[in-house]
């Protein structure tokens, strides 16, 4: 296969059921020492957390003391890479159709989670904005969200690119316009980091948050460092709290959503067989090792390690944890795509990668070969699950 190396993901098949809630946070916990998080008070959590998805405004009216069996979307974060997992998005709609579940995503998942292009991805869903709406972001965009600062130096003296064009984006009437936190459908989070290096969470739930801006808060998961600035919330309950992308400490928030369901809608009590997470990544590039002195220049190659390495943490953890109830749709890129590069040949890659192959003039899935059958095979595992666990003529966010 010449187009791309496909990843198949395993999964570990250890009975976990009996693990608690506890034990459950502490490797959470383990996990993020290697990201310089702080630890997690799970009694602090929630309490802050008290009122749930109810009290924010989501309605829905949910128990959330019962163990009923829930279902958790991940988006990794990846810049331009983030047209995979749209794509797959739209497969993954397709097939949950077939199946009878006509229901929007947002409504489908109990809790939708992403990182920077992932976590506009995930907001997108939650906004309603159609899938190929979104998978038009990167085909269309591209150029206008990576307008380059000529004055940088190529990010020596100033970030990369000018974030208005992305600002503008996100705040156009077809995106996400005015809308606030509290205007989301269903749960949604998305991961941050301010510029002190505090890991930061997003979410609808959080009652603090519900006036944000939509479009301020896909700004904040998006400014990768070097690429695009800091970005602050004009109304934050913070004064003068700048944020940086989430992909600084996690970069697949499969573990977050995972701790959300189980914390906020099952009352902290963890079934390995109550609780089904789909993962989405955005490609695994060929090892390219930094330099041993590594200097300024490097920084996009840093940052890109970084992302990697958090990535296959949080990926090795979710195995071990959720076992086949964790459901990882990844492939490996033949060659590195910068995660601002929005030249018709990335783009050609990313599509083929992804599983689409141009027909007409015009990308499709095709799921009969390569790529997109792994991938086609992959969702149809998720879906197949899904179907096997959603309590039976019951409408189960």
């Amino acid at each position: 296969m010449d187009t791309a190396t496909i990843v198949e993901v395993g999964a570990t098949s250890n009975d976990q059921s009996n693990v608690t809630a506890e034990e459950l946070i502490e490797s959470y916990n383990l996990l993020n020492d290697y990201v310089f998080v702080e630890p997690f008070d799970m009694d602090e959590y929630i309490e802050s957390q008290s009122g749930g998805a109810e009290s924010a405004g989501l309605g829905g009216g949910d128990d959330t003391t019962n163990t009923n069996p829930r279902f958790g979307l991940s988006i990794d974060g990846g810049g331009m890479r983030g047209l995979m997992p749209a794509i797959w998005l739209k497969e993954l709609e397709r097939q949950l159709h077939e199946a009878g579940e006509t229901r929007p995503l947002s409504q489908v998942f109990s809790f939708i989670g992403g990182t920077s292009i992932g976590g506009i991805l995930a907001m997108g869903l939650a906004k309603g904005i159609k899938i190929d709406d979104l998978i038009n972001i990167f085909q269309e965009h591209g150029k206008e969200v990576f307008h380059k600062n000529w004055y940088s130096l190529g990010g020596i003296v100033d970030v990369k690119y000018d974030s208005k064009p992305l600002f503008d984006l996100l705040e156009s009437k077809q995106n996400f316009g005015k809308s606030q936190m509290q205007h989301l459908d269903g749960r949604v989070m998305v991961t941050s980091c301010t510029t002190k290096g505090t890991p930061f969470e997003f979410c609808n739930t959080t009652l603090e948050q519900k006036y944000y801006s939509v479009a301020e808060v896909c700004r904040c998961t998006s400014a990768a460092p070097t690429y695009f600035s800091g970005m602050k919330i004009e109304n934050d309950i913070v004064e003068d709290q700048v944020y940086v992308d989430g992909g600084m400490w996690m970069n697949n928030p499969s573990t977050i959503v995972a701790r959300k369901i189980v914390l906020e809608l099952q009352n902290g009590s963890y079934n390995k067989d109550k609780l089904l997470v789909l993962s989405l990544g955005t490609g695994l590039e060929p090892v390219d090792k930094l330099a041993k002195n590594t200097t300024v220049l490097g920084a996009g190659k840093i940052i890109s390690t970084l992302m990697k390495s958090n990535m296959l943490g949080t990926d090795h953890t979710m195995k071990s944890f959720l076992g086949e109830n964790y459901v990882r749709v990844q492939v490996k890129l033949k060659e590195n795509i910068d995660l601002a590069d929005c030249s018709p040949k990335a783009l050609e890659q990313l599509n083929v990668a992804a599983g689409n192959k141009l027909e007409n003039g015009k990308y499709v899935f095709d799921r009969t070969t390569g790529a997109g059958k792994f991938v086609y095979e992959k969702i149809a595992d998720f879906v197949k699950k899904y179907i096997s666990l959603k309590p039976k003529d019951t409408l189960q966010n």
